[in-house]
């Protein structure tokens, strides 16, 4: 079983001002699809597999508990990303691999680059999107997306429809990448 670290240990992440100020991601709220109960939840490195229908390509994860979370919003940190990684990857049962855990974080430092304050977010399959996002062509790491209102935005109105659409292994097999199909037969 993995062991994750202490709610403590968390709490001392957001009190933190150690470190040049930056923006990171966190549970904007319990809408949507919501399995995380922790009071603040900071986004954790996406762990997407290659069943992304389950959830890890379109919903966020919580450093802490794991657990997933649709909706996240701009907060500001302090403590270093490498370290919020680090703490995040360990509490998943990852050895110590500070090479793996380095990319973990220059994709999350890339991911986060176009965060603004006042947005909420969602995650889509590589890719941390504004909720409001339409109209839009994306090539995510598993999927190539055409987007008219994210399926996200369609839960708030009508709940779910976020499941019904990303939770069917059809949706992803469908738009699945041809570089994807190439690199799954070379396996």
């Amino acid at each position: 079983m993995t062991k994750r670290l202490k709610s403590s240990q968390w709490t001392k992440v957001f009190e933190s001002t150690d470190g040049e100020p930056y923006l990171h991601l966190e549970k904007a709220n319990e809408a949507g699809i919501c399995h995380c109960k922790c009071e603040r939840a900071l986004v954790a490195a996406p762990g997407q597999l290659d069943c992304p229908w389950c959830g890890c390509g379109w919903l966020f994860s919580c450093a802490e508990c794991g657990k997933a979370f649709t909706y996240a919003k701009p907060v500001i940190m302090h403590t270093p990303l490498e370290k919020l990684v680090e703490m995040d990857m360990l509490g998943r049962g990852w050895d110590n691999d500070p090479e793996f855990f380095g990319s973990c974080t220059d994709a999350m430092r890339e991911m986060l680059a176009e965060i603004e304050e006042g947005i909420e977010y969602v995650y889509l399959d590589g890719y941390f999107l504004p909720l409001d996002a339409e109209d839009f062509s994306l090539e995510g790491m598993h999927a190539n997306h055409e987007i008219t209102e994210l399926p996200h935005a369609v839960e708030l109105k009508s709940p779910g429809a976020l499941s019904a659409a990303l939770g069917e292994p059809d949706y992803w097999e469908e738009r699945r990448r041809d570089d994807d199909e190439e690199q799954e037969e070379d396996e």
